[in-house]
């Protein structure tokens, strides 16, 4: 158990002993929290972070992988990514890009903040290093707790970020002897998994991706809006991102919060220009008619 995602990225982050000119992989949609960690202890050596654009809705998971495949080189030690950017909610091919990367030697880390609870995820399927996620979000546990696993064999190549008792301990239980610890948050991840559980991670995912679909459903054919997620179900999930054609977003944010009540992020890195849509799965489908009714009235 961690605090946060950010945690968990600064303990990965901080554990190697990267040389000069060594490289780390971290394309252009990665979260502050799993690029500050990297330029801040491991830059200042003398790395080299490589920055690959992704594209913003790829034809096929197999664009994505290949991005990832030209930026490798020979002193590429290890790929930091999201599994699912928070920008415009593309899932990123985990599972292809460790399988491709292990074969050379290269350590992969992943930054599931906005994935965790969302749909169902096998850890030993994605075959990653590294996957570290705060608990918050999909999950619904109060904030201030996350969660970090890591595989056994890449365990002992990550340091604690603080020691106290307990940090010779050989599981991976080191990595989280604080001593004090906020009970009240650990209880209440402990409830949330207690919740998820009850549900199944079946019906969740299942939930997840009908609200996906009934959204786009309403609005794909109207042409005062672009869905600037990609539609595969294997390349998004519960966020979708959508432009209001000829609107400034954080216009759009404004009236809808105003005259409807709607709380959503503006989204304006990458050219989004287009608001950033959570359908979590308390959302009914009459809370989206809601919205894309306010949608069409701001539209216009």
């Amino acid at each position: 158990m961690i605090h946060n995602t950010t945690e968990g990225m600064n303990l990965i982050a901080r554990s190697f002993d990267l040389q000069p000119g060594d490289e780390v992989i971290l394309a252009d949609h990665e979260h502050s929290s799993g690029r500050i960690p990297w330029e801040v202890w491991q830059e200042t050596k003398g790395i080299t972070l490589v920055r690959p654009i992704l594209p913003l809705i790829p034809k096929s998971v197999e664009e994505l992988v290949e991005v990832y495949k030209k930026s490798i080189t020979p002193r590429t030690k290890i790929i930091s990514m999201c599994h699912m950017v928070n920008t415009n909610g593309m899932i990123l091919p985990v599972r292809q890009v460790a399988e491709m990367a292990h074969k050379k030697g290269i350590l992969v880390a992943v930054d599931g903040a906005q994935t965790a609870g969302m749909f169902a995820i096998d850890l030993h399927e994605l075959g990653c290093d590294f996957y570290t996620a705060s608990a918050h979000k999909w999950l619904f546990s109060p904030k201030g707790i996350g969660v970090f696993y890591a595989k056994k064999e890449s365990q002992r190549k990550l340091k604690p970020l603080m020691v106290a008792r307990g940090h010779m301990d050989t599981s991976i239980r080191r990595l989280e002897n604080y001593n004090t610890r906020n009970l009240p948050e650990v209880l209440g991840l402990g409830a949330a998994v207690d919740f998820h559980n009850t549900l199944t991670t079946k019906k969740i995912h299942r939930r997840t991706y009908e609200l996906k679909d009934y959204f786009r459903s309403k609005i794909k054919d109207d042409a005062r809006f672009l869905i600037k997620t990609p539609a595969p179900d294997q390349l998004s999930a519960g966020i979708q991102v959508v432009e209001v054609k000829g609107k400034k977003v954080k216009d759009v944010k404004e009236e809808l919060w105003e005259a409807y009540g709607i709380d959503c992020r503006p989204m304006g890195s990458h050219g989004l220009n287009a608001l950033r849509l959570s359908f979590a799965i308390y959302i009914t489908k009459q809370d989206i008619d809601y919205l894309v009714n306010a949608l069409r009235a701001v539209a216009g």
